[in-house]
């Protein structure tokens, strides 16, 4: 993947892109999406690709924000627990917003 984002866009992508084996929870998995069995961050339903990051630090990020970079949706997600879920992908908002609301159901 290739940055060409500035600014604040530029801290964001840099959390998504760290490929660390953190688990995300299943039940924040969209329906139709299956993992890459050679990057566990990473979602598929075929024709869509969407990544996850879970940051353990307190960004003070309260409500979720999301743009769009290139072809791809950066989504930004508070948790209850102070952590912050990134979501990142060719995922517009109107397959994300189902998905956002089901992680604050589950979480």
């Amino acid at each position: 993947m290739r940055s060409k984002y500035n600014g604040a866009y530029d801290s964001y992508y840099a959390i998504q892109c760290t490929h660390s084996s953190q688990q995300i929870s299943k039940n924040w998995i969209p329906v139709g999406f299956s993992v890459n069995p050679t990057n566990p961050n990473q979602y598929s339903n075929g024709r869509n690709n969407l990544f996850f990051h879970l940051e353990n630090k307190q960004l003070g990020i309260k409500k979720v924000k999301y743009f769009k970079a290139n072809n791809n949706w950066i989504y930004l997600i508070p948790l209850q627990d102070g952590k912050l879920l990134t979501a990142y992908g060719d995922i517009p908002p109107s397959v994300a917003n189902p998905m956002i609301q089901s992680i604050y159901q589950r979480n």
